[in-house]
């Protein structure tokens, strides 16, 4: 599963982003950038929790979490804040009259099927592909 990545060059700096996850930063070099985005990312991680392990896809379009089933909750969390959705609400968009299960996933008590991530984000108005 991967998470679209942005890199541009602007002026003598390299831009990478991933608006999804609202993590934005730059660096002198591609591979700067790249080492700059995992410690951006990394620091919106509470404290004591896990970091994120990332990959970079070849062509730099995207990125990958190696240890995703540590830092699903992370990553749900951060897109519902960004798209501004209650629990209840994100309920009501996937037509779910219990707010628990939601809420585990939200915890990192359960974790949810790819598909049923794949749904969850795409209720948050947000879009990952899967490779």
């Amino acid at each position: 599963m991967y998470f679209k990545l942005d890199i541009e060059k602007s002026g003598r700096w390299f831009a990478i982003s991933c608006d999804c996850l609202g993590v934005f930063t730059q660096g002198n070099s591609v591979e700067e950038a790249k080492e700059m985005f995992k410690d951006a990312l990394n620091a919106l991680v509470e404290e004591g929790k896990s970091k994120a392990q990332i990959e970079f896809a070849d062509d730099n379009q995207g990125f990958k979490i190696v240890n995703f089933d540590e830092m699903i909750a992370f990553i749900m969390e951060r897109l519902r804040h960004q798209s501004e959705l209650s629990i209840a609400d994100l309920a009501d968009e996937l037509g779910q009259k219990s707010k628990s299960l939601i809420h585990r996933y939200l915890q990192g008590k359960s974790i949810p099927t790819i598909t049923r991530f794949d749904e969850l984000i795409n209720a948050m108005g947000h879009k990952i592909f899967i490779a």
